[in-house]
């Protein structure tokens, strides 16, 4: 492939054309530029040429489609490296210019290309953004059973509670209403309500989408996932229970210990205090019956209060 461009360009080159009116150039069928085709196609050596020489990498073909969309759509995660390898690449502009809304990580993530969906989120796509439809990344990977991609944008953050336009419906309502078992099952035992309706004219819940839709291993799939989640929510908030018991009677414990501690304490400091005014008395004594000085004896008493008035 390689020797082929090299040899494509030294054609041009020799021939006169002018290589920057073919980058430039339109398709006025499809709105398309060389660049959309080198990407929709996976040609990383002429996406590359073509990026490094000026190519318009944020203009959109009559399909409202950026290069990088066609890349995303097609898999082509070298030629999404080189892509947002450029400089001029912002997605936010893309996604302006983008009449769709459709962001380059739904598309990805619509066909469970996990790794483009990283370099996407690593170069700052945003994993919660809405499409016309009012539909994440995350509803697209329900709707098309994508249970890594899921995984990897729930890591990312995303919000497995984000309501489409018009239906209502939270990923999982999309996963029940198109038999999407694996991806199901991963938002239940996130926490998701298998109850919770969507806010459709008849309002439904995830459970009665997957039934009515005829998808009855889904429901199944899902009813026994709630139930695991609610015996493991049991069990925790037993064992939680447990263990706030254990704290609660470890406190009580430590509480009477340290009460009696203050209760010997107290006992030991009044019977030392005791024995030294006891001492101080016997001392007094002593000096009274041996001639010193009354002044000298009342002045033992001096560091006991409680004796200063006998």
């Amino acid at each position: 492939m390689a020797g082929d461009f090299d040899l494509l360009v030294e054609t041009l080159d020799q021939g006169g054309a002018s290589i920057q009116n073919l980058i430039d150039s339109v398709d006025a069928a499809t709105g398309m530029t060389p660049l959309h085709h080198s990407c929709r196609h996976g040609f990383v050596d002429i996406a590359c040429y073509l990026v490094r020489h000026g190519a318009a990498v944020g203009v959109v073909d009559k399909f409202k489609k950026s290069p990088l969309h066609y890349a995303c759509h097609f898999g082509h995660h070298e030629v999404v490296y080189v892509y947002l390898d450029c400089e001029r690449v912002t997605l936010d502009k893309f996604y302006y210019m983008n009449e769709a809304k459709l962001t380059c990580l739904q598309t990805a993530a619509a066909r469970g290309y996990v790794t483009i969906m990283r370099l996407l989120l690593l170069h700052g796509d945003v994993v919660d953004g809405l499409n016309e439809a009012g539909e994440t990344a995350l509803h697209l990977t329900a709707q098309y059973n994508h249970v890594e991609a899921a995984k990897l944008l729930v890591q990312c953050g995303a919000s497995i509670q984000t309501k489409a336009a018009g239906t209502g419906d939270t990923p999982l309502h999309v996963a029940c209403r198109h038999g999407a078992t694996d991806v199901a099952v991963f938002l239940v035992q996130l926490g998701q309500s298998i109850h919770q309706t969507n806010g459709d004219v008849v309002p439904q819940s995830a459970l009665q989408l997957a039934r009515n839709c005829g998808h009855s291993m889904v429901a199944n799939a899902i009813v026994e996932a709630a139930k695991t989640v609610r015996a493991t929510r049991a069990a925790s908030d037993m064992q939680m229970e447990q263990d706030s018991l254990q704290l609660f009677d470890a406190a009580k414990h430590a509480f009477r210990e340290a009460k009696a501690a203050r209760v010997r304490a107290r006992a030991e400091s009044k019977r030392s205090q005791r024995i030294q005014e006891m001492e101080a008395i016997n001392t007094y004594l002593k000096a009274v019956r041996s001639g010193v000085s009354l002044v000298e004896a009342e002045n033992i008493f001096a560091t006991f209060p409680r004796l200063a008035h006998i």
